[in-house]
């Protein structure tokens, strides 16, 4: 008797934890994000962010991010973009392990599997049929599960973060960011007073603005292109 009583406490116990740990984030299952592109300011296409939910992989438990990045019917008939990211992400940690990114930029097509285990990380680009491995470093993550890594985190102004990014190509480097300031930003919900995450190891790296609420949505992010700036701006949350 005494047995089972134990038993039942612990599975309480387990999935008590689990529960608090899944709500501890400040995004949920289900959450989809919606942005308009703009290059250097011209409206070129849109962006859908997911938590499209829970997956498991070496019977852990991952989150599954997803993001559509396409152009315009317009744009496109100048440069195709139509791109696509799956991560799945440690749900205790949210770090990357396993990440498929589907990538159609102009002339540039190919289809990238990455898997990440703790000591060795697996690509295979099956475009080109190649297929490498590398030391896994010991904060990995992709240019998706990135932003909501950053969302989780503690936004004290000052405070400084480094990781290992994974990027379009497969590789990773070494990067880092810092919580900048509070600044104002101006989306298609309104304009909201919001946090600054900049990428400080380049001139031209990753913005993030995220908002000030508990949610910490990211309102708007930044990168650098040979054509120039890509701005996505939060124009719908579901």
């Amino acid at each position: 008797m005494r047995k089972i009583i134990y038993v039942f406490i612990l599975i309480i116990f387990v999935v008590s934890v689990t529960t608090s740990t899944c709500f501890s984030y400040p995004f949920k299952v289900g959450e989809k994000l919606v942005y308009t592109l703009k290059l250097v300011g011209f409206p070129i296409g849109t962006q859908v962010m997911r938590v499209e939910g829970v997956s498991r992989e070496d019977n852990k438990p991952l989150y599954v991010f997803s993001s559509i990045i396409q152009g315009s019917d317009f744009f496109s008939l100048f440069y195709k973009l139509d791109d696509r990211i799956k991560s799945y992400v440690d749900m205790e940690k949210l770090y990357s392990r396993k990440v498929i990114m589907r990538i159609r930029e102009g002339s540039r097509r190919e289809d990238i599997k990455v898997k990440i285990n703790q000591n060795e990380t697996t690509v295979w680009n099956i475009s080109t049929g190649e297929k490498w491995m590398q030391k896994t470093p010991s904060y990995p993550l992709d240019v998706l599960s990135l932003i909501y890594w950053i969302r989780a985190q503690d936004l004290q102004i000052g405070k400084k973060f480094k990781i290992s990014l994974l990027d379009s190509t497969g590789k990773f480097k070494d990067v880092e960011f810092e919580v900048c300031k509070v600044d104002k930003v101006y989306t298609y919900l309104g304009v909201f007073p919001s946090i600054l995450c900049q990428q400080t190891d380049t001139t031209d790296g990753i913005k993030v603005w995220f908002s000030q609420n508990k949610e910490r949505f990211p309102l708007q992010i930044q990168v650098s292109t040979p054509l120039g700036f890509l701005t996505a701006i939060l124009k719908k949350i579901n």
